[in-house]
């Protein structure tokens, strides 16, 4: 997402129906006031990299049927202003792992509202 995360202004980005891409990476400094994201209906996508310094200002992430997506991304511990993760229509595999206890529990316990349907 090299050219999206060099919008310097950008608050909201929604994205939606992508049946090619199997890795999205936000990087170091990309976002920088983005505060609101929502990925939905990604067919194909397995990884979503969050690298340390991305997104610093995101308060909202909603993850919508993106059912091969493996894990939260490991970088979502860096996202201190995060206050709320939606994760709506997902593998059963995916919605165990971000429960309390979960493998991905360490990396969103900080996040004060957990939303999975």
């Amino acid at each position: 997402m090299p050219t999206l995360e060099n919008l310097q202004q950008l608050l909201y980005l929604r994205l939606n129906y992508s049946y090619e891409v199997k890795q999205m990476v936000c990087s170091t400094k990309g976002f920088p006031k983005l505060q609101h994201l929502r990925v939905s209906s990604f067919s194909q996508l397995e990884e979503l990299v969050v690298e340390k310094g991305a997104m610093p200002c995101l308060l909202t992430c909603q993850i919508i049927g993106s059912r091969y997506l493996k894990m939260v991304p490991q970088g979502f511990k860096f996202l201190t202003k995060l206050q709320e993760l939606t994760i709506v229509g997902m593998p059963k595999s995916f919605v165990q792992k971000v429960k309390e206890g979960g493998e991905d529990w360490d990396t969103i316990k900080q996040i004060p509202s957990i939303i999975v349907t």
